[in-house]
């Protein structure tokens, strides 16, 4: 008598698909909130790119021993959400920074295009305190914001959950 041994491999056609199902569902529900994420951390590398640029603007200001600008727009002209840079004295550009992504929106909520940091690294006497609001330009976003503002020292800080 010879016994013939049958030996399995692989899957079959219904565990397959049972898999692919399976597999479906954890997609369809972890893409969502994957944008969710990536949309909070791109606004959280824009408020750090526009925090470190008010901390080096109030720095060189102390370092030059004169006024220091932080100008909307890499290039002359334009908005805080097509970038920022910063400014001597001589309107030698000392740094710039590029916009940000389409999807957000930076604006000052004093409508100011500069922010000038005098000798000792304060804001000039009398100037609006300078308050900035990141967040999505699309207001159906469920993506939370984030708030920069110098006080009257010169000192730029930042909280989540945008301006009070």
């Amino acid at each position: 008598m010879s016994t013939t041994v049958r030996r399995n491999r692989g899957f079959t056609l219904v565990e397959l698909m049972a898999t692919l199902v399976v597999a479906g569902i954890l997609v369809t529900v972890a893409v969502p909130a994957l944008g969710t994420l990536i949309e909070n951390q791109r606004i959280k590398t824009a408020s750090f790119d526009l925090y470190s640029a008010l901390s080096y603007a109030r720095s060189e200001a102390v370092k030059r021993n004169g006024n220091i600008v932080l100008a909307a727009g890499a290039s002359s002209g334009g908005s805080w959400s097509s970038g920022w840079r910063v400014v001597d004295g001589s309107n030698t550009v000392l740094r710039s920074w590029s916009g940000v992504p389409s999807s957000l929106a930076v604006s000052e909520l004093g409508s100011a295009t500069t922010i000038t940091f005098t000798r000792d690294g304060r804001p000039p006497v009398g100037s609006a305190q300078a308050r900035f609001q990141l967040g999505a330009s699309d207001s159906t976003r469920t993506v939370a914001s984030r708030c920069i503002q110098v006080d009257l020292s010169g000192r730029p800080s930042t909280q989540a959950g945008g301006c009070s």
